[in-house]
């Protein structure tokens, strides 16, 4: 059995305090951004829910510091109509680029996010 004085005690208790009532600081992981963007695929969304969940994915990046993610959002429908006209009513949206098929057909976008300061 070991045993402690009251002064390590204290001097544990006030050590353990202070390490609990420090805040915490936000960690935010390192991450290959170049290599593959994050994706988003709306496929079976309503328009408000795809807008909903567009506005608070990039939310998300932005806050994360990515530079790039990718964006689905099918080839015809309402959602790919107002897709555009969501992104550039965003502050933290830097460039939209539409990603073509073979066909020419935009079906998704590459999303480039502005720089956090």
């Amino acid at each position: 059995m070991i045993s402690i004085s009251k002064e390590d005690l204290s001097v544990w208790d006030s050590y353990i305090t202070k390490l609990y009532s420090t805040p915490e600081y936000k960690f935010v992981p390192k991450k290959a951004q170049m290599d593959e963007p994050d994706t988003l695929d709306l496929h079976g969304m309503t328009v408000q829910q795809a807008f909903n969940k567009t506005n608070s994915f990039l939310r998300r990046h932005y806050d994360l510091r990515n530079k790039m993610v990718t964006i689905i959002t099918g080839k015809d429908g309402k959602i790919n109509e107002e897709f555009a006209h969501w992104c550039n009513n965003l502050p933290f949206v830097n460039e939209i680029e539409p990603l073509t098929d073979s066909r020419g057909q935009c079906g998704a976008y590459l999303i480039i996010l502005e720089r956090t300061r």
